[in-house]
């Protein structure tokens, strides 16, 4: 039995631990609230707090390939596909050109993952690299899991493994959109944003 349900439903008691799910989707509503103090677009086309939250957000309780397709195809949703390619109008190229074998070239978009890479090393020139590889591997690595079912046929196996796998993915996505928060509210323009203390403390379950 998880801790914080037995202690809020049995002992009677409030816990002050938030789930790693809410602290996601605030992580989230918070890059695009400073996004909007120094843009005119948001970086993501819209947020899941409160109601807009999927249903499907949330450990599955059949670990089953399925079931971890379709949390990872939710995933790039709010990630990768939902980031607002608007957002980087007059701030980097959204286009490359792309030579074709015929010899013509052709204009390509960038994807929204790149351009959002893009703009941040060129936007915040931090000296270790490690930095931009914790916050896009994650995005980088459910964008391409997102893929596999697309391209070979999986039975619907059941498998407990599949239950730490999206917990231990589901972590690494936080930290990317911390991360990500952490440098968006570098921008002198951003200072006014109040951070939810519950944020700072880190007092954040997998739960």
């Amino acid at each position: 039995m998880l801790n914080e349900y037995y202690v809020n439903t049995i002992e009677g008691n409030w816990t002050t631990s938030y789930s790693i799910f809410s602290a996601f989707i605030e992580e989230h509503r918070l890059i695009n609230e400073i996004s909007n103090t120094f843009s005119t677009e948001s970086l993501f086309n819209k947020t899941f707090e409160n109601e807009k939250r999927p249903k499907e957000f949330t450990f599955f309780f059949m670990p089953t390939l399925e079931n971890y397709y379709k949390f990872i195809s939710l995933l790039d949703k709010m990630l990768s596909d939902n980031i607002n390619r608007k957002f980087f109008n007059d701030k980097i190229e959204l286009f490359e050109l792309e030579e074709l074998p015929s010899g013509q070239v052709e204009r390509k978009n960038k994807g929204t993952l790149r351009l959002l890479e893009e703009w941040i090393r060129q936007k915040y020139n931090h000296p270790e690299e490690q930095l931009f590889v914790d916050i896009f591997k994650p995005f980088k690595k459910v964008r391409k899991e997102r893929q596999s079912p697309a391209h070979k046929i999986s039975d619907n196996l059941y498998d407990k493994k599949l239950n730490k796998k999206q917990m231990e993915l589901l972590i690494e996505v936080y930290k990317s959109l911390q991360l990500l928060r952490m440098i968006f509210q570098q921008n002198p323009k951003s200072k006014k944003v109040e951070i939810p203390e519950w944020l700072n403390e880190g007092n954040i379950k997998i739960f």
